[in-house]
């Protein structure tokens, strides 16, 4: 009688394909503060930083200049999951030639990788182990908003945890912010009480109106005490923002924002306006203009002027032909002739990938005409490789199933198979292939019945 083997399938063949990519990251930077004394620029401060294979930030160290040398004050330890989310971080000290544990922070994330506990320990150095000390929960509604902030501090003398302060969020059907409030503890009623909020209030998913309310300490209780309309003109943008201050006998305007725009709806004009209550008019406060390029979007220049004309702001932007700024020139009023002066510069440099390696400021002496250094800041970078692993099935045939004497593999990279293992149905492993030959298997020797490649 002819035997019959039956082989359920299950070919166990990974093929790896490994790609490599590479990302330039912030390394350290140095900065230098400026000495009146010796008239000179000298080392400020270092921070390094190091990362892991998948290049996720693992250790942050903080120096100061001392004596002719940058010595260790400060290290941020962080710690991650298998998915790359931040599980811990540890804060240390240096002290007596070594790191002390100073603080510690744990990170619980959700099944959507969104925060939703984080606690924080000190150390104690009696004891030598981590004191609790604050718990923050955080809760999200279906639509991935944060809707509520819990935090709570540990009571060492009684034991046990106290809800301190919450914050709330609220929101409509099309996901625009409602509601903010905060709740803090109140040692009258031994409570958490509402202790501010804002509401806000929407026309075609424009912020029209904003309740703003504080804590009333003598009452100890919460009172509407700013209200602020928004206008918009015909093109959606911010028109006009008028504030209205309450008090419990009346309400009264308080402050006016005016916006001009000019082509490509950037602003041009910002007026700001407080109200006379003596005169009931509107006085102007300060006056500010900007000038853009329109097809960059990039300021070019901001200036502004006070009530009685006299400027109170002035900056000049220079960008390189990456559209990076270059040139940041501040300017200040020269009241007695009236007119702008410089009188501070920052100055950016770049490297061939466009990452910012050098930041200086200068003051201007208008005594020697001259700019005189006052703060630089170096940034160094390092390229860092990771390598990923994509694991993808082949498409293998195999035949005939059922079969007698041998099982056709149909797979035009025989080579790539690194072993091939035949089990009964007990698990048992009654043949083994290493090496493929040929594109068959000879499975004349097995008995029939049920068995699994």
């Amino acid at each position: 009688m002819k035997k019959y083997i039956i082989i359920a399938f299950f070919i166990l063949l990974n093929i790896s394909v490994y790609s490599q990519s590479t990302n330039i990251k912030l390394d350290s930077f140095i900065s230098y503060d400026y000495s009146y004394f010796t008239d000179t620029i000298r080392p400020e401060a270092k921070t390094t930083y190091l990362y892991n294979w998948k290049q996720l930030l693992t250790k942050e160290t903080l120096f100061d200049w001392d004596n002719g040398y940058f010595e260790m004050k400060r290290k941020f330890q962080y710690y991650y999951n298998n998915i790359g989310n931040m599980d811990s971080s540890i804060w240390y000290f240096w002290y007596f030639n070594k790191w002390n544990q100073r603080k510690k922070w744990s990170f619980t994330q959700n099944k959507k990788s969104q925060l939703e506990k984080e606690k924080c320990f000190e150390w104690n150095d009696t004891l030598y182990f981590w004191d609790s000390s604050e718990v923050y929960l955080y809760s999200y509604d279906n639509y991935n908003h944060l809707i509520l902030k819990k935090c709570y501090g540990y009571d060492f003398y009684h034991e046990n945890w106290n809800s301190y302060m919450e914050y709330h969020w609220f929101y409509n059907s099309s996901s625009c912010l409602t509601e903010y409030a905060e709740k803090w503890w109140c040692n009258k009623t031994s409570s958490l009480e509402w202790h501010s909020r804002e509401e806000y209030k929407y026309h075609d998913e424009k912020k029209i109106r904003k309740n703003q309310y504080d804590w009333d300490d003598n009452k100890k209780q919460i009172f509407l005490d700013k209200i602020y309309l928004y206008n918009y003109n015909l093109f959606d943008s911010l028109k006009e923002i008028t504030t209205y201050q309450l008090s419990d006998t009346d309400t009264s305007l308080y402050r006016r924002f005016e916006y001009n725009y000019g082509n490509h709806h950037y602003i041009r004009k910002q007026y700001e306006y407080d109200w006379n209550s003596y005169d009931n008019n509107w006085v102007l406060d300060s006056e500010f203009s900007y000038e853009f390029d329109y097809k960059t979007g990039l300021l070019f220049k901001k200036e502004g002027f006070n009530g009685s004309g006299l400027g109170i702001y002035k900056k000049v932007y220079k960008y390189t032909n990456e559209n990076k700024i270059q040139t940041a020139l501040e300017h200040d009023w020269d009241r007695d002739n009236k007119i702008w002066v410089k009188y501070n510069k920052t100055e950016y440099t770049y490297n061939q990938d466009g990452k910012l390696i050098l930041e200086e400021r200068f003051e201007w002496n208008s005594y020697y005409k001259y700019w005189s250094i006052r703060y630089r800041c170096e940034y160094y970078y390092s390229a860092f490789s990771s390598i990923t692993k994509n694991t993808k099935q082949p498409n293998i045939l195999l035949y005939p199933n059922p079969a007698d004497e041998r099982i056709i593999i149909d797979y035009d990279k025989l080579q790539e198979i690194d072993r091939i293992i035949i089990t009964n149905v007990k698990g048992q492993i009654v043949k083994i292939v290493t090496k493929l030959n040929s594109n068959f298997i000879d499975i004349a020797e097995l008995k029939s019945g049920m068995y699994f490649c």
